[in-house]
């Protein structure tokens, strides 16, 4: 994972699956870009593929952490395999996107 940070946004680059293997690690780096209390944290999903349901169960639990922070989350680059996975739950209805180049 790569993070950037400014005043008001903080994004970070994930790279490779978000599974049970990975959700720990996505979570604690979102927990610490939360800590420094952005407007707006955007996750780049470009580098990854694959969202099991512990990766949806994770992405809900930082929604959830940036909401009760006041802090909007927004996923970006995402993947037409991982959208359709998204969309399929009903995430899509909580989630902001953002594609870019």
């Amino acid at each position: 994972m790569s993070i950037a940070t400014a005043p008001e946004q903080a994004r970070m680059l994930v790279s490779g699956d978000i599974d049970l293997g990975t959700v720990d690690a996505l979570t604690d780096a979102s927990g610490r870009l939360l800590g420094g209390r952005p407007d707006r944290i955007v996750l780049d999903l470009s580098g990854t593929r694959l969202c099991d349901a512990a990766g949806l169960g994770a992405l809900a639990r930082i929604h959830l952490e940036c909401r009760d922070a006041g802090c909007e989350l927004v996923l970006a680059n995402v993947a037409p395999s991982v959208r359709m996975v998204i969309d399929l739950v009903g995430m899509d209805r909580l989630l902001h996107f953002e594609d870019q180049a």
